[in-house]
């Protein structure tokens, strides 16, 4: 089973969509950012890149949103959710879509990362929008 460790205010919320979206069985551990803003030791010793998200499966442990979604996507939903590096949109879709995602996430309302129903409703209203591409 994948691990999550999510850190509050950060990319973890895509991964935790990923999962509920596959209908995959995940584990989530929650860590706080210090009065700072900046993540804990315990979250920092995880992984050396110290950015959230970071998934461990097994003995692969992975940061980068981008890089765990194709991980995810290609080892366990069969490719679902993405496309394969053979497809001519791989290249478009990697350059273009990741900015309207990024940018979403980061307006994301305060309670959403504290509640996995108010996660779900915004989940399902951001992708109710549609993103024009311009390739």
């Amino acid at each position: 089973m994948i691990t999550i460790h999510h850190l509050g205010v950060s990319q973890s919320d895509r991964i935790v969509w990923l999962m509920e979206e596959l209908g995959l069985p995940y584990e989530l551990k929650w860590y706080r950012r210090g009065p700072d803003r900046l993540a804990p030791s315990d979250f920092l010793a995880l992984h050396p890149a110290a950015t959230a998200p970071i998934i461990q499966d097994g003995d692969t442990v992975l940061a980068e949103s981008g890089a765990i979604v194709e991980y995810i996507c290609h080892r366990y939903a069969g490719g679902r959710l993405t496309v394969g590096p053979d497809d001519s949109l791989h290249l478009v879709l990697h350059r273009r879509a990741s900015i309207p995602v990024a940018a979403r996430l980061e307006a994301l309302p305060p309670c959403v990362s504290k509640c996995r129903t108010c996660l779900m409703r915004y989940a399902f209203r951001v992708s109710r929008q549609r993103v024009a591409c311009s390739a």
